[in-house]
């Protein structure tokens, strides 16, 4: 190069020239003007030898004068890891406003499709799920929904010992969270961590509605009222403070409409989620636990020790009077909640003569139990999660050879292997080193800025029982110990 003064950037111009495509003219023909190009593109690795570089007095100077052409690749700035293997790994990430689940259905329906225009040595499979995060969060949802459910129910039967009760009680879970699901769709909002986690929460706010409306349809029917008297007797007595309840409840999550930016996309679906679904709460207490009761609750009939439920004279207050001392007398013949409400209204009359020393007692054990938990409950920004997947960086020394980093590498996923079990991983990916500078990517999407580092990603089986947040401090502390540095 030196002696023909060429330089590389006149290499490089030459060589682009040479091969392109180039528009020469137009050619017109009946009714249409047709694009003449002039096709140079080389076909052949040898004719690469034939591209002049210097022209005009003088012998001309070809690439093959001053280059050796040969058919080869680029150098290697970067390596894909399968299962430790290198392999081609394709990324997909989804935009913006598109639905992880719906990306990853999608994607995995298409993969048959795909692996048929593939040679039959190539052997194409799914790597990672990121929808496992969503899908957990789903199955929370219903495991929520179920327990709270079914210790709803077990409460109202303790307390009213009525089975129809408990199922209306029950019943109103699912309806108010479908419901809740279908606004959730009417505003723009789709099935995410935090419109679940909504759900979740608002699962054992919203039986309080119910609850409290069978309740108090009790106390009415135990007044001796007809049933449908007593229903809507109930019904309209608790319209106003459930109503109340709910604004309460609205309130406290009314500020998200005011946030901006990051704390507002995280909060926004949240207090939507929760106050779609206590508002569906309070129409389904007033309306469908109203009907159910006046199908399937029976007439109450008056006992000879039946509780007044409500303290209205001096009649009804000589009634209560009576039926505790009733109580008071036949302890040993009471069974079941009656026994245990003695006992209890018992305890209550012995810390009720030293108020003063229980409530300095719970004052002082409350708020001092309460500051040393946040001195170590930790601070973080989403809930954590137990789910079977976690991502690693491994950055070496500046400098190093891409080979190096990727023997590092190696031997974190055996380190990894020896703390959780060979069996226990259900698959290893990773990215060592850079992406060429030919590849058009978004920085958005590369996590290493030289052949040094390294991203490594890894899921385990739902077989493995351990802690996450343990298992990352163990992996840290033994990569420092067999790879310092």
């Amino acid at each position: 190069m030196q002696s023909y003064a060429l330089t590389p950037d006149q290499i490089v111009q030459s060589v682009v020239k040479a091969n392109q495509i180039s528009p020469a003219g137009v050619v017109r023909m009946k009714d249409y003007a047709y694009m003449t190009p002039s096709n140079s593109v080389i076909n052949t690795v040898s004719e690469f030898a034939q591209i002049p570089l210097k022209m005009g007095t003088g012998p001309t100077v070809l690439l093959g004068d001053v280059a050796t052409v040969n058919d080869a690749a680029d150098q290697t700035v970067g390596y894909a890891l399968v299962n430790g293997k290198r392999a081609v790994y394709i990324p997909v990430t989804k935009t913006g406003d598109a639905s992880t689940m719906a990306v990853v259905t999608a994607l995995k329906a298409k993969l048959a499709e795909m692996q048929s225009l593939l040679p039959d040595d190539v052997r194409l499979s799914y790597a990672f799920d990121q929808s496992v995060y969503v899908s957990n969060a789903v199955s929370g949802l219903m495991s929520e929904g179920i327990i709270g459910a079914v210790l709803t129910g077990l409460t109202v039967l303790l307390f009213l010992r009525d089975w129809r009760s408990s199922l209306i009680v029950v019943l109103t879970i699912p309806i108010a969270v479908l419901a809740s699901v279908m606004l959730l769709n009417a505003a723009g909002q789709t099935i995410n961590i935090m419109t679940l986690s909504g759900l979740a929460l608002a699962i054992g706010i919203l039986v309080d509605e119910a609850t409290v409306t069978i309740e108090n349809i009790h106390q009415h029917l135990e007044m001796g009222k007809p049933k449908a008297r007593a229903i809507y007797d109930a019904c309209l007595e608790i319209a106003f403070p459930e109503f109340l309840i709910l604004i309460c409840i609205l309130a406290v999550f009314a500020p998200s409409f005011l946030m901006t930016g990051v704390p507002k996309a995280m909060f926004l679906p949240l207090s939507l989620s929760i106050g779609f679904a206590m508002i569906v709460a309070f129409f389904l207490a007033l309306t469908l636990v109203p009907v159910l009761s006046n199908w399937w609750m029976k007439s109450h009939h008056k006992g000879d020790h039946e509780e007044a439920v409500q303290v209205l004279n001096q009649q009804e207050l000589d009634q209560v009077e009576n039926h505790a001392h009733y109580e008071k007398t036949t302890k040993n013949e009471l069974k079941g909640f009656d026994k245990f409400k003695s006992r209890y209204l018992a305890l209550v009359e012995t810390l009720m003569r030293h108020r003063t020393l229980v409530i300095s007692s719970y004052v002082l054990i409350t708020f001092g139990l309460a500051g040393l938990l946040f001195m170590y409950i930790g601070q973080d920004m989403l809930p954590k999660s137990n789910a079977k997947q976690f991502q690693l960086r491994v950055i070496a020394p500046q400098g190093m050879r891409i080979e190096r980093t990727e023997e590092r590498v190696q031997r974190v996923l055996s380190i990894i292997e020896q703390l959780v079990g060979k069996e226990n991983v259900e698959i290893s990916s990773a990215f060592v080193g850079m992406t060429p500078s030919s590849y058009g990517t978004s920085n958005l999407y590369v996590f290493n800025t030289g052949p040094h580092e390294a991203t490594v990603q890894v899921a385990l089986n739902e077989a493995y029982s351990g802690s996450m947040d343990a298992l990352r401090e163990d992996l840290r502390a033994a990569v420092k110990k067999q790879l310092p540095g």
